[in-house]
């Protein structure tokens, strides 16, 4: 029997698309790897990460906990819901050997990450705490592992998600009362240790879309009042002081984040009033990220082109990322190896240096004394040379000194 000639371009039409959803299934993760509720693992499963049982061990715990530091995880899932007794046992951690004075580095991770045991930001999270221990022996060192469902394609069509998890990350960062309310829990659980007389450092850190998580609730709170959309919320829009404005953290460092130049005038704007205040909000951005640097821009153009809210925005400072604009730039950090390109931004590194951190140097193009709350800094392409590799040997030190340098400042004072 013939079949018409429709009726075999709609079968024709209808294998294409099972095939394609065959396709989409297999490469579906159904969410991130959601952790156990167990807190105790043994140092020598951590260590032995690569053997299977060792591995699950570790997996299904949500914190982990040794002489050196104590590790919490806390994942939330795209609807803003963290795992089951996971905010419980970041508490605990923060109140990890009371008495003592105490650095807390929550950390969330960026684009294609998660909080898997053998994820590659895991891993060297892990060893930042080991040395910030090494550094600050008179210190309880504990980590919070902020993780969020960045990753739901594998590879090789992870790339078309980019502009989904954007969404999802400037959501739970901003819009989502439920991860603020939690993020602000654990903010009172380092109040409570100061109340009792300890010493408490906290640091927040985002990679990539991490750090939109993480400015996507600053940029909000100093562009309008977040107090309506939030019933329960305790921040306060636009804050007194810039002090108040992390929704966790004492210092917030953003490395490479995937924001744009135009939200951060708000920054700079609300920094006017407030020259004297001590760095808040540390931007690192690398000159060798040609993801924000150029696909962002890309990937930005063509979704002002294509969605009506943005479309008389298609070419503006809407698609520069940010740390791409030469005139919000404030510091540059450059190596201290010989051999650096004549084109590098440290050729031209600006008039003040402002400190050495192992192999890097860090310049002002304002004032290192007087630097104000938001300091965006331009970074040598040899000391983060792309978009993820945040953790290379010299970016890494940088980061630990930097953080180290914070948490032996006497509280009260100004810190550089």
């Amino acid at each position: 029997m013939r079949f018409p000639r429709a009726v075999v371009w709609f079968r024709i039409l209808a294998a294409c698309l099972g095939v394609a959803l065959l396709v989409f299934v297999a490469c579906v993760i159904p969410g991130p790897p959601v952790r156990g509720g167990g807190d105790r693992v043994d140092p020598k499963d951590v260590a032995n990460i690569a053997n299977e049982e060792a591995y699950w061990r570790v997996q299904n715990t949500s914190m982990e906990s040794n002489d050196q530091y104590a590790l919490a995880f806390l994942e939330f899932d795209s609807s803003g819901q963290p795992g089951e007794g996971q905010v419980a046992l970041a508490a605990k951690a923060i109140h990890r050997d009371p008495g003592t004075d105490a650095l807390v580095v929550l950390f969330v991770h960026g684009w294609g990450h998660s909080a898997d045991a053998r994820d590659d930001h895991v891993i060297k999270f892990r060893k930042t705490l080991l040395n910030l221990a090494e550094d600050l022996p008179d210190r309880s060192v504990i980590g919070i592992y902020v993780s969020w469902r960045a990753r739901w394609l594998k590879d090789p069509l992870h790339f078309l998600t980019y502009l989904d998890r954007s969404i999802v990350a400037q959501r739970l960062g901003g819009e989502d009362c439920g991860v603020r309310q939690i993020l602000e829990k654990l903010r009172s659980a380092v109040e409570e240790r100061r109340q009792r007389g300890d010493k408490v450092v906290s640091v927040a850190i985002g990679h990539s879309l991490g750090g939109q998580f993480l400015f996507s609730h600053m940029e909000e709170c100093l562009d309008k009042d977040l107090d309506e959309t939030c019933e329960h919320s305790r921040a306060q829009c636009p804050p007194r002081s810039p002090q108040a404005l992390p929704i966790f953290g004492d210092l917030v460092l953003l490395v490479n984040p995937a924001q744009d130049t135009h939200d951060f005038e708000v920054f700079r704007a609300y920094a006017k009033d407030h020259l004297q205040a001590r760095p808040v909000v540390v931007i690192l951005s690398s000159e060798a990220d040609d993801v924000i640097g150029s696909a962002y821009r890309i990937g930005r153009t063509i979704r002002n082109i294509f969605w009506w809210k943005y479309w008389n925005k298609s070419f503006g400072p809407e698609t520069i990322g940010l740390g791409w604009d030469d005139e919000q730039v404030t510091h540059v950090l450059c190596s201290t190896a010989a051999g650096g390109s004549d084109e590098s931004v440290c050729s031209d590194k600006g008039h003040d240096m402002c400190g050495n951190y192992g192999s890097t140097t860090l310049w002002s193009r304002t004032d290192c004394e007087r630097p104000g709350p938001f300091m965006l800094v331009r970074v040598e392409g040899r000391v983060v040379p792309g978009h993820g590799k945040m953790f290379t040997k010299p970016f890494a030190n940088f980061l630990q000194e930097f953080v180290a340098g914070v948490a032996r400042i006497p509280e009260g004072a100004v810190r550089p």
